[in-house]
């Protein structure tokens, strides 16, 4: 075997971190394990700790004549002085088959915190093993989870299980204004059963454990030819996990294993997911499991009460998102799936996951895990979502953006990537002085200022990409088989599979804007959103708040699951107001993507998020229930902002119905997307501190002849105000009344490019897809 070190000696001040490659030949296929002695350090290709903050130990794998880079760090010791420091290699028995010495010398200087200042030197690989953030902490707005007898109670909802651990009521306190009230609303009409072919299950163990942050429940169960058993956690933003085995006490060929869903009329209302895009549930479901598409799972619900259902397997991993989804596609359940004879269907009722026959092997254990997340996740603060007025921009300088933003009334600027402030997709932050400047200069306009900063793809010109590549697949996803690139930017593929390797997963390239840059090519591949970039983020997030004051983040189809979005919020909170927002590309009529619904696809991220930003690629000719269950974010204590650009058109009239407006900046047709006209509106007539009382609350005062018409009212004590949208593709009339009135007048006020002044009778023209804002006069 040969080894050669980076460096034999290496002098550094007390405390200071030196980052270290060693490159490793075997003459013969090898697994090895890299270890150090005599000071503080590790190897960082071998050891660590994983996203959640586990320990982890693995072996490097060489074929014969094949060289590879292992990475090292060491941290000096604040002891002035040599010592020897052993680096050693373990076969995979854990045999010394290799030792080396070099020299560390510390001189009196100490230094801190401030050495990862330096973005070049490559020490910032320790903050792979970073488990900041990972912790019990309760995030605002939600509260500690408390334990009554059997029911576990979180903001604005409870669950409560059976004898045997299973759900028996799932309920929520949100009104139909999404504000926590005191009268329950029951999703469930029975019991969640988990049945087994005529099985009849005792419990043998029932125990719950309150925490801090969740509930856990232990449960085992017993039949004539089973053990069940139930470990679940139960956290305080209403994510519930059920970690289910069952294992056969001898061989046998069972019918069927079934997990019903009962749920109540009222919550079965709107339906998203399985095939079925968001919207009025039809009373019909037959679906099949398919690794070609993400689904693995549904929500239900009505606005105010809801529930998302998953159905996972030991084997489960956080597939790709977006149009990369085909390299790393959802692995089946094995349990649940059944060889394609699993599948979910639904009558009279129930949601029922079925497995079709199987047959069990004796003490095999066999897991049938899922999850459930009630909804709503959160109260909507009206004050906050119509105060968030974002300027959002791809291009030109930031003095014209705080200019603008400054003009129309923003009070919040998103800092894309691709220009001088911001080039690099995701990381590396090498303009942070004139980021901070521009913050600076932003607050004192009373401006807040956001960054585009996520997991999904990474730049190449990221200082530690190449050892980043030399820790395997472990960062960098693989390039999957016989899968093409992107549809669009064929450049990107050609670019860096001749360039970084044909492995990757070649992701956004794209010509920088602005002056410094101006001309230059930013190209980024995928990452795996579930492995140690995610603590290297955690780090690298609190660095950049740290050192720019910025106040949040804008996230674009993120790859990261809820554990790291809890850490993300965490960071944030660590100063007070400031914010996420998060965009999502439509998955759901592409092939590419999975043909998933984006909102089930990210409900888990959605109670950590401020605004939402969906409608890329979606239809705003939609339908009402469209809007509401995927679009708006109303159902889950959100609401979003439209999205347009070149090749569709946001709808300001629909918008209003959900409290939605454009967001300033992002086409170049400034005058066509600008939403000050409607901002203006608010302000006048101060709509953010009005009840907002949609067209699905039995609490609107709004009636409407034409079910295709919608309206949504803002009162705010006796004001009154309406926002009217015709949802059909026809010029309609329509007649509307108040309830509660008898006479009253209906005047429409001048709004630039929303609608002239005048007023209304009763009976009022829309044509299609328009609308008006309305004040009442009694």
């Amino acid at each position: 075997m040969k080894i050669s070190v980076e460096n034999q000696e290496f002098i550094l001040s007390q405390g200071e971190i030196k980052v270290f490659s060693v490159t490793v030949k075997s003459q013969e296929n090898i697994e090895l394990y890299g270890k150090l002695a005599g000071v503080e350090g590790d190897c960082l290709s071998c050891h660590g700790k994983d996203y959640l903050g586990n320990e982890f130990e693995r072996a490097v794998k060489l074929s014969s004549a094949e060289e590879k880079t292992l990475w090292f760090y060491i941290k000096a010791p604040y002891e002035v002085g040599e010592r020897s420091v052993s680096i050693m290699f373990y076969n995979k028995i854990k045999e010394l088959i290799y030792k080396t010495e070099i020299l560390v010398k510390t001189t009196e200087t100490i230094i801190g915190e401030e050495q990862f200042d330096d973005i070049h030197s490559l020490r910032r690989l320790v903050w792979l093993n970073s488990d900041y953030a990972i912790n019990n902490e309760i995030i605002n707005p939600f509260t500690p989870v408390q334990i009554s007898e059997k029911k576990i109670l979180f903001l604005g909802r409870e669950m409560e299980i059976e004898e045997l651990g299973m759900p028996r009521a799932l309920s929520s306190y949100f009104t139909q204004g999404i504000k926590i009230g005191k009268e329950k609303t029951d999703i469930l009409s029975k019991d969640i059963r988990f049945e087994v072919a005529g099985q009849i299950f005792e419990n043998k163990f029932l125990r719950l454990v309150s925490q801090t942050d969740k509930a856990i429940i232990f449960s085992e169960n017993e039949s004539e030819d089973f053990i069940w058993r139930i470990q679940a956690e139960a956290e305080f933003d209403g994510f519930i996990s059920y970690k289910m085995s069952l294992t056969s006490k001898k061989l046998m060929n069972v019918k069927d294993v079934r997990l019903i869903i009962p749920i109540q009329e009222y919550c079965r209302e709107y339906f998203m997911g399985l095939d079925k895009n968001g919207g009025l549930f039809d009373e019909h479901l037959t679906w099949k499991w398919n690794e070609k598409k993400q689904q693995d799972g549904f929500w239900v619900g009505n606005v105010n009460a809801g529930v998302r259902i998953q159905f996972k397997g030991d084997n489960y991993r956080k597939p790709l998102v977006n149009i990369y989804y085909a390299h790393k596609p959802l692995l089946l359940p094995d349990s649940w799936a059944n060889k394609g004879n699993g599948g979910i269907c639904y009558k009279n009722g129930e949601f029922i996951a079925y497995t079709g026959e199987r047959t069990f092997i004796p003490n095999e254990e066999v897991s049938f895990h899922f999850t459930v997340l009630i909804t709503p996740l959160k109260e909507i603060e009206l004050k906050k979502q119509m105060g968030m007025r974002l300027y959002h921009k791809l291009d030109g300088q930031p003095e014209e953006w705080l200019k603008v933003a400054k003009e129309k009334q923003a009070n919040m600027i998103n800092v894309h990537h691709g220009n001088d402030l911001n080039p690099y997709i995701n990381y590396p932050f090498f303009e942070k002085d004139d980021l901070k400047e521009f913050v600076d200069n932003a607050h004192e306009s009373e401006i807040k200022v956001k960054i585009y900063y996520t997991i999904r793809e990474l730049t190449i010109n990221t200082p530690e990409f190449f050892a980043f590549r030399d820790l395997g697949d472990e960062i960098f996803e693989k390039h999957g088989e016989q899968v093409e690139g992107s549809f669009w930017q064929s450049e990107a593929k050609d670019w860096i599979r001749k360039n970084i390797g044909s492995d990757v997963i070649p992701a956004w390239r794209q010509v920088l804007h602005g002056e410094k840059y101006k001309d230059e090519y930013d190209s980024s591949v995928i990452t795996n959103g579930c492995s140690r970039l995610c603590n290297f983020y955690i780090e690298s997030l609190r660095s950049l708040f740290v050192d720019t004051n910025l106040d949040g983040l804008y996230i674009d189809d993120v790859a990261y699951d809820r554990n790291t979005m809890k850490r993300v919020r965490k960071v944030l909170d660590e100063r007070e107001g400031r914010y996420i927002d998060f965009h999502t590309w439509n998955h759901n009529f592409n092939d590419l993507a999975g043909n998933t619904s984006c909102a089930y696809l990210y409900t888990e991220l959605l109670p950590y998020i401020d605004k939402l930003w969906i409608g890329e690629g979606f239809d705003y000719d939609a339908s009402f229930d469209f809007w509401l269950v995927e679009i708006s974010g109303i159902p889950f204590g959100l609401m979003s902002e439209m999205l347009e650009a070149d090749w569709q058109q946001a709808n300001p009239w629909k918008g209003l119905v959900f409290g939605m407006t454009t967001r300033l900046g992002w086409t170049d047709e400034e005058n066509r997307a600008d939403p000050s006209n409607l901002w203006s509106v608010f302000d006048k007539y101060e709509l953010d501190k009005s009840e907002l009382i949609g067209f699905w609350d039995s609490k609107n005062e709004v009636e409407c002849d034409l079910p295709t018409v919608k309206a949504t009212m803002y009162k705010r004590g006796e004001e009154k105000y309406i926002a009217l949208a015709n949802f059909s593709c026809e010029d309609v009339k329509t007649k509307i009344r108040i309830k509660g009135y008898s006479e009253y007048s209906l005047y429409c006020p001048f709004i630039e490019r929303f609608q002239d002044e005048k007023i209304l009778n009763s009976e009022v023209f829309l044509p299609k897809g328009q609308g008006l804002f309305i004040v009442v006069k009694k």
